[in-house]
């Protein structure tokens, strides 16, 4: 059973398996940036190197081939969470920083929900949470914070 499958990749689910999935329209939220913002010139996307990060990563090409001559287009999958963060710092005016999904890193790390449920997590996993402001990725007991202190 799958829940808030994309309909890009329920293709690649059984036939006998239940699901219920959802419209994942990425072209419009890149075409609606530069709507409101005419004047951006690049666009990091900030996505894993795990298997289904890798399928995102190939629909992500396809659908933003038509504005690759407008908009310089990155994507982080091959760089580590390090790497990231130190290309982000330096990233040039009029840049949009667009977060996919980080499951995996390209050095391998595992970020995000897909720790174990008994490994608690490092303050500076904690950090990169808010970092990314994806919401909560881990529970505000996990890294030792009330509800308040999440973004």
């Amino acid at each position: 059973m799958y829940a808030a499958l994309a309909q890009q990749m329920s293709s690649n689910a059984a036939a006998t398996d239940a699901m219920v999935s959802v419209s994942v329209d990425a072209l419009s939220s890149i075409e609606q940036i530069v709507k409101l913002v005419p004047e951006t010139t690049k666009v990091f996307i900030v996505i894993g190197n795990s298997p289904i990060e890798k399928l995102w990563l190939e629909e992500m090409r396809k659908l933003f081939q038509p504005l690759t001559g407008q908009l310089e287009i990155t994507y982080s999958n091959e760089l580590s969470l390090e790497e990231i963060l130190k290309q982000v710092a330096n990233l040039p005016p009029r840049t949009f920083i667009v977060y996919g999904q980080m499951l995996v890193d390209a050095a391998g790390v595992v970020h995000g929900a897909r720790r174990q449920a008994s490994h608690r997590p490092d303050p500076q996993s904690c950090e990169r949470a808010y970092l990314f402001g994806t919401g909560r990725l881990l529970r505000p007991w996990d890294c030792g914070r009330s509800d308040d202190e999440h973004i």
